[in-house]
């Protein structure tokens, strides 16, 4: 008897981890998407997601994407919900401009002291949670009056299941609840680095 071949080892597989701030506004992902909704198709939709709470800060319609419409939704999502510690956009032009330059976007990011964040090591890549959301967005838009209902509704009615699902849990809700302490911004300079739940 000749000797067996050993078969190769298999690779294990990585244990599934959620990566999310602790704290709303700690950073917001941003990004444009075309609509496929028959009703409203080709026109793009600009979306700011809070990453703790899921909560969609900011949105817009519009005929095409451009960098003055980011930083315009972005000043009305400041308004409303307050100014997150840093930003994770799409890689679009709408967002950067290339190598040695600085896009419209990146500029406001700057004159309002958001930073901007990048893909960390072992984290997940940009898009995810906004690209889940506009799956979403396109799965339940038909059942709604307009945007606007569906926003609503998305923010103040739908349990989100990466929330706490066992109260029913809605994207503002968590937001509110996973609100820094007032004043601990200020006396932890560097709390954005807490904000993983690995």
């Amino acid at each position: 008897m000749g000797e067996q071949p050993v078969p190769p080892e298999k690779s294990r597989k990585r244990e599934w981890v959620r990566h999310e701030c602790k704290y709303s506004n700690a950073m917001w992902h941003a990004d444009w998407h075309i609509i496929k909704d028959p009703d409203i198709e080709g026109l793009n939709l600009m979306a700011f997601m809070d990453d703790a709470s899921r909560c969609i800060a900011g949105w817009g319609i519009f005929d095409e994407a451009a960098p003055e419409k980011s930083v315009h939704v972005l000043r009305h999502a400041i308004e409303l919900f307050g100014k997150p510690a840093s930003m994770l956009p799409g890689k679009g032009p709408c967002f950067t401009a290339g190598k040695g330059r600085e896009s419209l976007f990146e500029d406001e990011l700057g004159r309002s002291g958001i930073s901007l964040a990048g893909p960390r090591p072992g984290r997940p890549q940009i898009g995810a949670k906004l690209g889940r959301f506009f799956r979403t967005f396109e799965m339940e838009l038909p059942y709604f009056e307009d945007v606007e209902a569906f926003m609503e509704h998305y923010n103040e009615r739908r349990i989100h299941t990466s929330l706490d699902v066992a109260h029913y849990e809605v994207p503002l809700e968590a937001f509110r609840r996973k609100r820094t302490p007032e004043g601990y911004r200020e006396a932890h300079p560097r709390w954005m680095e807490e904000y993983s739940k690995d």
